[in-house]
């Protein structure tokens, strides 16, 4: 976590010299803490060169600022060096210093600290390389003098995996050998330093029947522990062991040839066709690290489980898993941007009923753009579906907007008021009539028979009420009560200290709920006669609201 607690601290960016094309955007969010609020603080700006800005300024007296997440995007064509420093009453504290490749973006987060990814969105960890390659195409990169180095006699060819040396540069470190003549082999005298090894020592290589070969034998060792040789099968035959004690020869593949049909390509994966042969396809490549499929993949288990899993092994801190999905418009070849509205991923579940297959699309879990994309604004919403039972149209339950909103849908919840005056007998408990409802989520609330709200789902709810009696006359009292399964859970008393005054009773309680308990509201008066509860959606009524 980094904290500014102090009116003359404050955090600066600045870059190692002038940018060549762009300065670098910046994005800051943070907290203010005080004993009483918490005020949450963005703040986008960009680097000046070498000059400190100012990303997140020093705090309001009694203020603690705390850093929650920096964004710092290379949006210039050459690598920058990037520090962030602790301005602590001009004194400036280096806490990092990172060099960033075109695109790179340094990223800090309360909890996770610093770090660095590329423009594919992929972790750096560290050991990159950055600066001008030295010697030509396909040379191997040694360090020379403090520089990219590279030579002619040292080069390694990607497509065939060939690493080439023409000629040993310097000596070889080692014991000088005694050469003795092999046949078929001879020192190469004009490479060999007088510290290296040679390859033809008789301590090297004890084959005393080692000679030249025939093109395409393979050699192997005979019971004597002398090299042998297998002679040159056909095509397509395969080098088959024949025991212990025989030498292994060259025969026809057992089920068959295997043949491929096309022209796969570099990474691409083969597949059977169903007849034998192996075609590869551009929908499924493999480039030494990722696995690209373009379709849809289908996993199909009888009598268990069927489970996805991912598995994770690393030294340092940071994330182990995800599932990440890229969504453009347009083609592979040319993506364009999403727009508002779109949907960017879905979960979703088909369950099988034995009178017709599987049902409609069950979604659970839906992720939409809440704006048109750009490199600055990716504003998405989040919204989580169930199917009712009697069902098949999915609903939408709970959903979270771009601004961080919560909705619940259909929470339960009601607010019913009296339509119409209603009598209260003298020193009579009576159940209020409410009868008009303003809205009743999942139908709970019986206007017309009981007047009651019965719990459909267990839960904690909140009931507030308000009961208006006419025309209390002077010390005397009236009540309000909250009953649950008709045992009394809140209640409110408020007394007349004036004659022929209305009274305003209000009740209100938190409390937790089963399936199937019930809520009403009861009113009592001791003025000595009848008197009338007010009507009215402002006077009397009952608000009920599910809140866990």
């Amino acid at each position: 976590m980094i904290i500014l607690d102090a009116t003359n601290r404050l955090l600066e960016i600045k870059l190692g010299g002038a940018v060549t094309t762009n300065e670098l955007p910046v994005v800051v969010s943070y907290v203010d803490l005080t004993t009483e609020l918490y005020t949450p603080i963005s703040n986008p700006t960009v680097t000046n060169g070498a000059t400190p800005v100012t990303i997140a300024a020093a705090p309001a007296a009694s203020t603690q600022r705390q850093i929650k997440f920096i964004s710092v995007r290379n949006a210039d064509t050459v690598s920058a060096t990037v520090t962030i420093q602790y301005d602590d009453n001009t004194t400036d504290r280096e806490i990092v210093v990172f060099a960033l490749d075109a695109n790179d973006v340094l990223l800090y987060t309360d909890g996770e600290g610093f770090r660095v990814v590329d423009s594919t969105g992929s972790l750096k960890t560290g050991g990159s390389a950055s600066g001008t390659p030295g010697g030509a195409d396909t040379q191997v990169q040694f360090n020379d003098g403090g520089s990219f180095g590279g030579d002619a006699g040292l080069t390694y060819n990607k497509t065939t995996n060939a690493l080439t040396a023409d000629s040993f540069i310097g000596a070889l470190t080692g014991n000088a050998s005694t050469v003795s003549t092999i046949t078929g082999l001879a020192p190469d005298t004009a490479t060999t330093q007088a510290t290296q090894p040679n390859i033809t020592s008789a301590a090297l290589l004890p084959w005393t029947g080692l000679k030249p070969g025939t093109d395409g034998e393979i050699p192997t060792f005979d019971a004597s522990g002398d090299p042998a040789f297998v002679a040159v099968g056909t095509a397509d035959q395969v080098l088959t062991s024949n025991g212990a004690g025989a030498a292994p020869t060259m025969q026809d593949a057992a089920g068959g040839d295997v043949s491929k049909v096309g022209t796969p390509v570099d990474n691409q994966v083969g597949v059977w066709t169903g007849d034998g042969t192996i075609e590869g396809t551009t929908g499924l490549t493999y480039d030494g690290s990722t696995l690209t499929l373009k379709g849809s993949i289908a996993a199909v288990k009888d009598g268990g489980l069927n489970e996805l899993s991912l598995t994770s092994h690393r030294t340092s801190a940071g994330t182990h898993c995800r599932f990440i999905g890229y969504a453009t418009r347009g083609s592979t070849a040319t993506p364009t941007g999403i727009l508002s509205g779109d949907e960017l991923f879905n979960m979703a579940v088909l369950g099988y009923h034995s009178s017709s297959g599987y049902t409609p699309e069950i979604r659970l879990l839906e992720a939409k753009a809440a704006e048109d994309f750009t490199n600055t604004a990716n504003g998405n919403d989040l919204s989580f579906y169930t199917t009712p039972i009697g069902g098949t149209a999915r609903t939408e339950r709970m959903g979270i907007t771009a601004n961080g909103i919560i909705n619940f849908n259909n929470q339960s919840s009601a607010r019913v008021y009296l339509s119409a005056d209603q009598t209260i007998a003298t020193a009579t408990t009576t159940k209020v009539e409410l009868d008009t409802e303003v809205y009743d989520e999942q139908t709970e609330y019986d206007p017309t028979t009981n007047y009651r709200f019965t719990i459909k789902e267990a839960g904690t709810y909140l009931v507030v009420a308000q009961l208006t009696f006419l025309l209390l006359d002077s010390g005397k009292k009236s009540q309000a009560m909250i009953r649950v399964n008709g045992g009394t859970v809140a209640f409110n008393e408020q007394y007349s200290y004036t004659a022929n005054r209305r009274t305003i009773c209000p009740v209100l309680t938190m409390t937790q709920l089963a399936l199937g308990d019930y809520i009403e509201v009861f009113a009592y008066q001791d003025n000595g006669g009848n008197l009338d509860l007010d009507a009215g959606n402002v006077y009397s009524w009952v608000s009920i609201q599910k809140v866990a």
